[in-house]
C-alpha cells in the first residue's frame, strides 16, 4: 500500500511538472510571436491563426460583443471586449462619431443585426475567434505597425459560428454597411 501511495505521489508531481512546461512553452511561443511581429509590447497572448474557443457573454451590436476567450492550458481572457473583423455592422445607437448622421432606418437595421448575431451565438454548437494583425504604413512609408486593437480598446477578432465565418454570414444576410 506504501509504494502505491509513492508511485501516486511521484505521478501527480510529473502531471504538475509537465502541466507547467506546457504552460512555460505556451508562455514563449506568445514571446516568440512577439519578437516575430517586432511588436513594441507583447501582444494580447494568441496563437497566431489558431481558433480558439469562446463563451459569449453580451452582443452589443453586429459587430461588437464580450466573449470569455479560451487561451488554452487553463488560461482564460474573461470579459474582453472584441470587435469582429471583415465586416461593419449597421449602428445600433447614434454615438458613432466616424460615419457621419445615422439614421432611424439604421438603427433598426442595426438593432435586427443584433438579433440575427445572439440568435446566432444562442444556437450555435461552437463559436470560435482567431487573432487577427493588421499591418498598416507609418506617415513615413517606411515603417509597419501592427495592431490588435482598436482605437476604442477593443481586440480585434475573426469570429466563427459553426465553422462559419461571421463576417460571411452577416454579408449574406445585408447586414454589412457598404
Amino acid at each position: 500500500m506504501q509504494t502505491l501511495t509513492r508511485l501516486l505521489i511521484w505521478l501527480w508531481v510529473a502531471v504538475k511538472l509537465l502541466a507547467f512546461m506546457v504552460g512555460l512553452g505556451y508562455i514563449i511561443i506568445v514571446i516568440c510571436n512577439a519578437l516575430v511581429l517586432g511588436a513594441e509590447e507583447l501582444p494580447t497572448p494568441f496563437v497566431l491563426g489558431r481558433e480558439h474557443p469562446v463563451i459569449v457573454r453580451s452582443v452589443y451590436d453586429g459587430d461588437t460583443f464580450t466573449l470569455d476567450i479560451d487561451l488554452d492550458f487553463g488560461f482564460w481572457l474573461k470579459g474582453e471586449t472584441v470587435r469582429a473583423m471583415g465586416y461593419d455592422a449597421w449602428e445600433v445607437t447614434r454615438t458613432r462619431k466616424t460615419v457621419g448622421e445615422i439614421t432611424d432606418q439604421e438603427i433598426a437595421k442595426g438593432k435586427e443585426a443584433r438579433t440575427y448575431v445572439e440568435n446566432l451565438f444562442r444556437n450555435a454548437k461552437v463559436v470560435t475567434c482567431e487573432s487577427s494583425v493588421i499591418i498598416n504604413q507609418d506617415f513615413d512609408g517606411t515603417t509597419l505597425a501592427r495592431r490588435y486593437r482598436d482605437p476604442y480598446g477593443r481586440l480585434l477578432l475573426f469570429i466563427r459560428v459553426d465553422g462559419k465565418l461571421l463576417a460571411k454570414l452577416m454579408e449574406e444576410r445585408g447586414y454589412v454597411r457598404k
